[in-house]
């Protein structure tokens, strides 16, 4: 018997068409990915300034200052982070917490966080609106999973005839965030779930996505990237949190355009050490739509109640803190860096291409500040987007290097004094910063000088030479 294929001709495409449609829900995430990220993001995310605790007022001068002093220089993403949706006891009088202990979570019909009506009485997207006004991308932190107010109303699953607790994976619990419940992804629901919540907030106006206690959970992972792929909107997707992110892991982190590889970085001398010790694992890993992130830049005034090695932040405020008329003086703190370890810590983050993201005040922070994170040598090391790796390290010293992209004999150098206490006398050769046998210009990035080659120079506890190099004639 001989078929015609004018006949079945739409049963062969539809057969097609569902075999390219199973295919495509298994290829690499990175090749379905909408093309976002092509160089490391630039942005500010108020974590080390607020905490879990920014009120609409604090966000909107922060946001004005970033869209006048930021903006101009390639930072793009406004992200408030933690606590969003949370509510909070205040100090009388103000939006300052009062302790760190949330008593409720806002959330909508579909289980879906919204603005909280202490901190975002006007609604959440009121801040995302005025960014856009202001040419600014939004951004907002992410817990994984549903919040257990979801799960105890067993609220429905958007689109689906299943609830709740029909996909909630309730012995899945983060460590240190316990208001959420896990999704089991076998359940039928569980990707309509995420689908939706992705679509919740891109409704908000959400351009970035900082999802957190997401990176040891690769199918609740893969959910949420399938979720921003297949969704109109463009959104920026940052993976964390770092401490478990594996190199070895990295084709399944695609799902993401940015990857925590730390845990939260403060500014200590620890924190730098734990950096230099996660970028040597990932040293050469950034690519364009994928991007190893070492944390924010904890630079300028940050969250007080906190010192820099992490003791416990989480009281009650006393009564005489209360009455003091400056509470300034009990949320904020300046950053606790010196200036060699300032330059040390940009240095690193600009030579291993990693995201940018100011940590600080803006209101708050000083001009000199600005001027480190706006630095044009700074930026165009970072936005370069080559993930530099080490080339020579002897006791206490470690040699760094990015090549230019397309740039044949251009780039940048750091050499690092890794001690806290020590100065380090160092005479580079062409071979210890990894250059081959050619004629080389050196410019000094932090001092704006000319860079002597080939002579001793001494380096100071937690500090960088940061040059840009190029080729000469002889």
């Amino acid at each position: 018997m001989r078929l015609s294929f004018k006949r079945f001709w739409p049963m062969f495409f539809s057969a097609w068409l569902v075999a390219n449609c199973i295919c495509a829900q298994n290829i690499a995430p990175s090749v379905h990915k909408k093309p976002l990220a092509a160089k490391p993001p630039l942005g500010w995310n108020s974590y080390d300034s607020y905490r879990c605790q920014i009120g609409e007022e604090d966000a909107l001068r922060n946001l004005d200052v970033f869209a006048k002093k930021l903006a101009p220089h390639g930072y793009e993403y406004f992200v408030i982070d933690f606590g969003w949706y949370c509510e909070n006891a205040c100090v009388p009088g103000s939006l300052r917490p009062w302790g760190n202990d949330a008593f409720d979570y806002s959330l909508d019909a579909n289980g879906y966080p919204i603005g909280s009506r202490t901190y975002f009485p006007n609604g959440i997207k009121r801040i995302a609106d005025r960014a856009h006004k202001l040419g600014v991308k939004f951004g907002l932190h992410m817990m994984r999973g549903m919040l257990r107010k979801a799960w105890e109303f067993n609220l429905p699953v958007t689109g689906t005839a299943y609830r709740m607790r029909d996909i909630a994976d309730t012995n899945n619990i983060c460590s240190w965030a316990n208001y959420t419940y896990g999704v089991d992804m076998t359940k039928p629901g569980a990707q309509e779930y995420y689908d939706g919540l992705i679509q919740h907030l891109a409704d908000l106006g959400v351009d970035f996505i900082k999802y957190d206690d997401l990176v040891p959970y690769p199918t609740e992972m893969e959910a949420i990237g399938k979720a921003v792929a297949k969704c109109p909107r463009d959104i920026v997707l940052s993976l964390s949190p770092g401490d478990e992110a594996m190199p070895k892991n990295k084709a399944s982190y695609k799902w993401g355009n940015m990857l925590r590889i730390t845990g939260d970085v403060w500014d200590s001398h620890t924190c730098l050490d734990r950096s230099f010790k996660r970028w040597r694992e990932w040293q050469g890993s950034g690519e364009p739509g994928f991007w190893p992130d070492m944390d924010m830049l904890c630079l300028g005034t940050l969250a007080g109640m906190i010192d820099p090695v992490g003791n416990d932040w989480r009281r009650k405020l006393t009564a005489e803190e209360i009455a003091r008329t400056n509470l300034d003086a009990v949320f904020f703190r300046p950053c606790h860096f010196t200036q060699a370890q300032e330059h040390t810590f940009l240095t690193m983050r600009a030579l291993a291409a990693s995201p940018l993201f100011m940590g600080g005040d803006l209101i708050r922070s000083e001009q000199r500040v600005f001027d480190l994170v706006t630095d044009r040598d700074l930026l165009a090391c970072d936005q370069n987007g080559i993930c530099g790796t080490l080339q020579s390290e002897q006791p206490s010293l470690e040699v760094w290097r990015t090549p230019k992209t397309g740039k044949s004999g251009q780039g940048w150098v750091g050499i690092f004094n890794r001690s806290e206490t020590q100065t380090v006398i160092y005479t580079p050769t062409l071979k210890t910063l990894g250059l081959p046998d050619e004629h080389y210009r050196f410019q000094n990035i932090w001092s704006k000088d000319n860079f002597v080659f080939e002579k001793p120079v001494a380096i100071a506890p937690d500090d960088v030479v940061f040059v840009k190099y190029s080729k000469t004639k002889p």
